[in-house]
């Protein structure tokens, strides 16, 4: 990793990949961290990972036009991780975007139909009336995927391992020029994220069960308890990330609250490389 700065530097010489975190929070509300969402870039292609509440207006801090995001791949259905997606749609169609193609677990395109063809659909027509293309917004291309190689297109290849969550939620390895980058999802400790992960350069990891003062109390314990079913906590995120040797272990989805030193030492008591405690905007280069 050679930079963990707050904005991507555009004009300058770039890296092989490069990670800008944009969301690192949860489902419960907070004012430091957006909902989880990952914008990836292998050169000039650039990929969406999830799109949680406030994405758009996350890109735009970042320094990024939303309508330059052609190519979005959401890990699962769960609200946090696509409460983002019609500002996203309708954000970037009425900055000029023209093209989007989107990937995710079944039930994606009910998704976007419910939304696009049923809920917003007098919406487009009105706006259309004002010289707005039907690119862009009536022909986005919803592709529900499985295991396995989902995307290889010029010399970038993404893979798709499902991982444990109480949904069907897939983990997303991406590998372009010697650079892999993985995106576990939400999910608990299991072996099918460590064979996600092999050999990664960065694994961005949900921490999301940590151990801290959030959880003192007998009820906030009984919800971590409930929690670690189906989230990993850093020190089961370093585990994994140990046992798959990866290069780099970002923790992110965490909780408002959560403790930064203790969300650091608990990851690296189980990791022997290095830490990163996600937060929004950080951009990671590969």
């Amino acid at each position: 990793m050679r930079s963990t700065s707050g904005s991507p530097s555009h004009g300058t010489a770039m890296s092989a990949a490069s990670v800008v975190l944009l969301g690192t929070g949860s489902p419960r509300p907070s004012p430091d961290r957006a909902q989880p969402a990952q914008l990836v870039e292998f050169g000039a292609d650039r990929f969406l990972v999830d799109c949680g509440d406030g994405v758009t207006t996350q890109l735009q801090r970042a320094g990024y036009d939303p309508a330059g995001v052609t190519k979005l791949f959401i890990t699962h259905l769960h609200w946090d991780h696509v409460l983002g997606y019609a500002p996203l749609v309708w954000g970037g169609w009425s900055l000029g975007r023209r093209s989007l193609e989107v990937w995710g677990p079944p039930g994606t395109r009910r998704m976007h139909e419910t939304l696009f063809e049923d809920l917003y659909r007098p919406d487009v027509e009105w706006i259309r009336q004002y010289g707005y293309p039907r690119s862009g917004i009536d022909d986005i291309k919803v592709r529900e995927v499985g295991e396995g190689r989902i995307y290889d297109r010029d010399g970038v290849r993404v893979d798709a391992v499902r991982v444990s969550h109480p949904v069907i939620t897939y983990a997303y390895r991406f590998s372009s020029g010697g650079a892999t980058i993985v995106f576990s999802g939400d999910t608990a400790e299991c072996d099918e994220l460590v064979r996600c992960a092999h050999g990664a350069d960065l694994l961005v990891q949900d921490a999301c069960a940590c151990r801290s003062r959030l959880y003192d109390d007998a009820r906030s314990k009984r919800i971590r308890d409930a929690l670690i079913g189906f989230h990993a906590s850093p020190e089961q995120a370093g585990r994994m990330a140990q046992r798959a040797g990866v290069g780099r272990l970002v923790c992110t989805h965490l909780l408002p609250g959560a403790d930064e030193d203790e969300v650091h030492a608990e990851a690296t008591s189980a990791y022997r490389g290095e830490v990163v405690v996600g937060r929004d905007l950080m951009r990671l280069d590969v």
